[in-house]
Parts: C-alpha cells; structure tokens; sequence
C-alpha cells in the first residue's frame, strides 16, 4: 500500500454535496446530530464523510467539525449550483491545488497520458492507502466527479485525461521516469575484427601441480614406466 493514508468518501458524489452545504449552513463548529438535522442524512453516512473532508481542508475541527474558509466558498456556491455552475467550478479547483492526495492524483494521469476510469478508479484507491472494497471503489468514483466537476479532467479519446492547466512538475517527470525506465546496456566494441559476442570469453583451463617422489635407488627403466603411467591418465595415451 501506499505511505500516504487518506479516507475517501464512501457516499456518491450527490451525497457529499448534501455534508457540505450542511456544514456551509452552520454558524459555528458543531456535532453530527446538528449536521444530520439540516441535510436529512443519518449521523452514520456523515460520519464515514467527514475525514475525507477534513483530509482535503473543506471540514477542520475534532468531534465537532466547521467548514474551512474555502469550504464555506464551495458550499455557497453548491447552494446555487444550477445557477452558478463556474462558482462550483472555481471553488473546487481551488480546494485540489491545495490538496496534496487529490494533486498525486492529477500527475499521475498526465504522465500515464490518461487512464480508463476503471483504472483511475483503482489508482485512487491504491494512493490513498485504502483496501480495494465496494465503499472505497464509491468514494473513488467520487473523487473522479469532483475533478470532472472542477474541471481539473476530462474525458479524451475514451480516457480521462488532465485539462492543460494541470501538468506535473519537472521533479515529478523525473521521479517517474526513474520508476519506469530501464538502464540501457553499456556499448559493446570490436577490437581487432573479431566477433564482439566471442571477445573476453575464455576456455576454461586447469592448472595442476604433480609432485613426483622417486627413490635414488629406482632404475631408469623404473622411472620410465612411471612417467608413461603419468601420461596414460592424464592424456589418456595407450595403455600398457
């Protein structure tokens, strides 16, 4: 899994719209059952919302959680939505350029140049540190929605790819670069017309050393048959 670890949504794109504009509506840091009262939706379905919010900087807070200064901007402009469609535009593209996970995002398909969303589905997933289950592969989907929205993707040639506002830095070329290319073998020079696959390959060789003990008194003839049992086993020359 990845190192950085991030909750994701585990609601559809419609839902999480509904914690934000609650959360946009309340004067002051407040609890889920408040949040539940003003969008209708139980205090469970917020709760599994609520750290992928914080995570991104729309939600700061501890039990009782408040809408950031650009949270408060992209709940009044979902508030009229039909009616302000760039505002919601702005306001979400403002919220991913400061955020890192939604950022790591953003590079990685431009320099896949564009991924299916089935794919991107499970990269964000990955990224985020999180198990691949049904709820996660949701909030996935819904991240995708939210870049849509923000116009920060779209789709080209049957993948998704990043508007041209959007490209990875130098370092992050670098970086993935370096994870997919690999080294280039080094130059192989003819030296003297041979054939450079034969060259630096030798034969193997076996150096033995013999020690021959041979008493004074042992005859010529004694010590001829010893030099010719030698070769025998060594160069396999005729037998006796």
């Amino acid at each position: 899994m990845s190192e950085d670890q991030i909750r994701l949504p585990q609601c559809s794109y419609e839902e999480l719209v509904k914690i934000i504009k609650a959360y946009g509506r309340l004067p002051q840091p407040s609890n889920l059952e408040e949040a539940s009262k003003l969008n209708g939706l139980h205090r469970t379905a917020i709760s599994r919302n609520t750290g992928f919010l914080t995570g991104i900087g729309v939600l700061e807070g501890g039990a009782k959680k408040a809408a950031t200064t650009e949270g408060k901007a992209l709940a009044r402009a979902l508030e009229h939505e039909q009616g302000l469609p760039e505002a919601v535009k702005e306001a979400w593209e403002k919220i991913t350029l400061k955020s890192d996970f939604l950022q790591k995002i953003l590079t990685a398909i431009t320099i896949r140049n564009g991924m299916d969303e089935s794919t991107l589905e499970a990269h964000i997933t990955y990224t985020a540190g999180q198990p691949k289950t049904k709820r996660n592969t949701t909030g996935a989907r819904t991240i995708v929605d939210i870049l849509k929205v923000g116009g920060l993707i779209l789709v080209k040639d049957g993948k998704i790819a990043c508007s041209n506002h959007t490209e990875p830095s130098a370092e992050d070329q670098k970086m993935s670069q370096q994870n997919t290319e690999f080294p280039k073998p080094l130059p192989v020079t003819n030296l003297g017309g041979t054939n450079p696959m034969e060259q630096n390959v030798k034969s193997p060789s076996l150096h033995i050393d013999i020690q021959v003990h041979i008493s004074p008194e042992a005859t010529s003839e004694q010590i001829d048959k010893v030099f010719e049992s030698m070769a025998r086993h060594l160069y396999g020359g005729p037998k006796a």
